[in-house]
């Protein structure tokens, strides 16, 4: 139990741990006996937004293990080292005592900083070029948009983490409007630059995109009206108008797989009363072959199953 338990989130938070357990098992048994018992590799979690330990859905109250004590729970093939961190240090010092009090056996780092400043003091020593025998698995667990795409290029760059990254789709869709005049500058810019990592979010408004993604929507038999379909809106010269809401996530996709070796060929949708709110990517940093096939054969199995989460909060 926790002297700290955060209160957020409802069911669609339990469906997005339940992704984390799942892929946790999968990574740790299929490396358990890799690549050799002479040389084993040394596995490593990593959480940037690592929180209390404890959680309890708004208006409940029911305490619920959160991330770092899922990762410190698989037990067949425990991780050799985890990172914990998060910005706020009440949430560090909940988890510290609760680590110091229950898993003095395991070997824990925790620290409190921003995300952005905490990836880049850990992700050198995670790299493969220094320790070409570490494997791990990074949480990038935002509330909303505090993970900047510098930290995503650093991940990356590591060539030893798979990434489970929880995008927060409903604030960015918040932060772009559904219209923009020609060329203007908007209140919310700063905050796509800083997930985006430039103004490639400005290709949402550009027409050849639209066509680009409608075209793969209608592939994909996605019938979802658009914002066209959806309100009374008279070709306007002067405006620029926004794709659909999931042309954001599919945008960031397709920046995600300029940076990683492999990215995941389904994400999860986890939806609160009919409203996509977060989606569940995973991609993959190692660039061996077989790395990326071991991989992303249990993340794509595993959010296929979970590709549209409905919850009624």
């Amino acid at each position: 139990m926790s002297s700290h338990t955060q209160q957020f989130g409802g069911e669609h938070t339990d469906e997005k741990l339940k992704i984390l357990r799942l892929y946790l098992d999968y990574f740790t048994t299929v490396l358990k006996n890799q690549p050799s018992a002479s040389q084993p590799f040394q596995l490593f979690y990593v959480d940037p937004f690592c929180g209390a330990g404890y959680w309890e859905p708004r208006g409940e109250d029911s305490e619920r293990e959160g991330s770092p004590l899922i990762a410190l729970s698989i037990d067949e093939r425990p991780f050799d080292e985890l990172i914990f961190n998060d910005s706020d240090p009440e949430n560090v010092s909940s988890l510290k005592s609760i680590v110091d009090q229950n898993y003095t056996d395991r070997t824990v780092r925790l620290s409190v900083e921003p995300v952005d400043e905490f990836v880049d003091r850990v992700s050198p020593n995670l790299s493969k070029a220094i320790h070409p025998n570490i494997r791990g698995v990074i949480f990038l667990d935002p509330f909303a948009t505090q993970l900047g795409w510098s930290s995503v290029e650093k991940i990356a760059g590591t060539q030893t983490l798979d990434v489970l990254l929880l995008f927060p789709r409903q604030a960015l869709a918040r932060s772009s409007p559904n219209r923009l005049r020609r060329g203007e500058d908007h209140r919310f810019q700063s905050v796509l630059t800083h997930v985006f990592g430039d103004e490639s979010w400005r290709q949402l408004y550009d027409d050849e995109f639209i066509r680009e993604f409608d075209a793969v929507r209608a592939q994909a038999g996605d019938q979802t009206p658009t914002l066209f379909d959806l309100a009374e809106i008279e070709p306007n010269p002067e405006y620029e108008f926004r794709a659909h809401t999931s042309a954001i996530s599919y945008l960031y996709r397709e920046k995600l797989s300029t940076v990683f070796a492999g990215v995941s060929e389904t994400h999860a949708v986890l939806t609160s009363n009919g409203t996509p709110i977060f989606e569940v990517h995973f991609a993959v940093s190692n660039p061996s072959r077989n790395a990326q096939v071991l991989a992303q054969r249990g993340a794509n199995y595993i959010l296929r199953n979970f590709r549209n989460v409905q919850i009624q909060d």
